[in-house]
């Protein structure tokens, strides 16, 4: 049947059992909704035999929230002990969705496409203004925007891919490495392509260059006590990648946290 807001918020005010709302999880289902981008996937909206909201709570609160009517399957009459059995199996992850896609290498393009989306989205740039978290729910990829990206980038994304997924990346997260290459190729790919093997393998490097810096503060914090956090060793890279750009020698690197913005590549 099609589930209307309406018939959704009469439906919670049956939901006595269920679990704490999962809020990443609503803003998912939400982003997907308003996008006309959620399936039918056979998974129904399920009551016991007295009417009372066994499972779909977030499939409802999402259709109420997002306004949009969606097609469900519902089913009535379930003995109330099955409760227990709901809901007990891994949620699926991007990386199954791009096995059962055919990809390879799927949890690593998952990783690195996950990034892409988020950096592109502003997640790093919104996340270097306060202490918490990395950005926002609409600044964040979930799986349907994963398996899209990736069958629009597949063969550019693919042509990035070893630049961090390589035993030679001992510098920083592959999926960053790999991210940022397929990022920045748009603004230079011979630079891309020069900047990121030289960062990875430290080949044809003086002490005066951004890459050089760049590489020597990313060993040095694998062997420090106190560790840069994710956003620091990326606004590094981005403000080494602009400095090379901008083919300047430096004597010197740094970037910090709530006193400077997060640089945007060029």
């Amino acid at each position: 049947m099609t589930v209307t807001p309406t018939q959704a918020k009469k439906w919670l005010e049956q939901n006595t059992s269920n679990r704490p709302v999962n809020e990443s999880n609503l803003a998912s289902l939400i982003y997907d909704m308003n996008r006309k981008n959620f399936h039918l996937t056979g998974e129904p909206i399920k009551f016991d035999e007295e009417g009372v909201l066994l499972d779909g709570q977030h499939r409802l609160m999402a259709i109420a929230k997002s306004g949009e009517a969606i097609r469900m399957l519902v089913v009535h009459g379930l003995d109330r002990a099955a409760f227990k059995y709901l809901d007990t199996g891994r949620k699926r992850q991007a990386s199954d969705v791009l096995a059962i896609e055919k990809y390879s290498s799927p949890a690593k393009i998952a990783a690195m496409v996950k990034f892409i989306i988020g950096f592109q989205k502003g997640q790093w740039s919104v996340a270097s203004s306060y202490s918490g978290g990395k950005g926002r729910p609409h600044q964040r990829a979930y799986n349907s925007d994963i398996s899209n990206f990736v069958a629009e980038n597949k063969e550019s994304i693919y042509d990035s891919f070893p630049y961090g997924f390589t035993s030679k990346n001992r510098v920083a997260s592959p999926a960053y490495v790999s991210g940022l290459h397929f990022i920045l190729k748009s603004k230079d790919e011979v630079l891309a392509d020069e900047f990121f093997h030289k960062l990875v393998t430290g080949e044809d490097l003086n002490a005066k260059s951004p890459i050089y810096l760049l590489r020597q503060k990313l060993i040095n914090d694998i062997r420090a006590t106190r560790k840069m956090k994710s956003i620091e060793k990326l606004a590094l890279i981005c403000k080494a990648w602009n400095l090379c750009r901008s083919k300047k020698t430096v004597t010197s690197l740094t970037w910090v946290q709530m006193k400077e913005a997060f640089p945007k590549p060029i």
